[in-house]
């Protein structure tokens, strides 16, 4: 989202379906699309359909208050808004007659609950690591699946194991952490669950 341009959210909807001469669908209802990039509504859609073994695999990875989140859409113009609290000299949001919020490793920790373990995290094109990775992980693919095909391959898994855990992890990491233009997992990634 650009700082300062309105945003009609207009590439959250679907088409309406063609309408008929005579018309049964002229007030047909325009249908979400799930967002790409950026979002964690897929996610918590993907979530959803995870079994015990593969919610507690998460919460193991220190991932359970980015699955818990409980809703799917935020409202544009409030993000507008928070976003146009932020002073990015200062690293914080000030909220006018509430005080400060300071943006830093701790407080991201303290708000998402994500893992916060004091080590850099190896977000790097790492071709030795990708080659001997890539075949375990996208086993019969030649490319990097799209990010939908990726959530639809991670939902359909019926395992919570080392594949399950590195899978989910580099699908966060493209899709809701540091997402990218690309509509394919980031091959970034690679080295992060090594």
């Amino acid at each position: 989202m650009v700082r300062n341009v309105p945003d009609p959210d207009s590439d959250d909807f679907m088409p309406p379906r063609a309408q008929h001469a005579g018309g049964d669908n002229r007030n047909a209802k325009k249908q979400k699309a799930a967002r790409n990039r950026g979002s964690h509504e897929r996610l918590t859609e993907l979530y959803r359909d995870f079994d015990d073994a593969q919610k507690e695999a998460a919460k193991e990875m220190g991932m359970q208050s980015p699955m818990n989140i409980k809703c799917t859409n935020l409202n544009s113009p409030m993000c507008d808004w928070f976003a146009r609290l932020y002073h990015p000299q200062k690293r914080e949001f000030v909220i006018p007659g509430r005080g400060r919020i300071l943006l830093d490793e701790e407080s991201v920790f303290n708000t998402l609950g994500v893992p916060n373990g004091g080590m850099d995290v190896p977000y790097k094109v790492d071709t030795k690591v990708q080659v001997r990775l890539f075949p375990e992980m996208f086993l019969g693919l030649m490319a990097l699946p799209a990010n939908s095909a990726f959530a639809n391959m991670i939902g359909a898994m019926q395992t919570s194991d080392d594949d399950f855990k590195r899978k989910l992890l580099m699908y966060l990491i493209s899709n809701v952490f540091a997402p990218t233009t690309l509509l394919r997992p980031s091959s970034r990634c690679f080295p992060v669950p090594d």
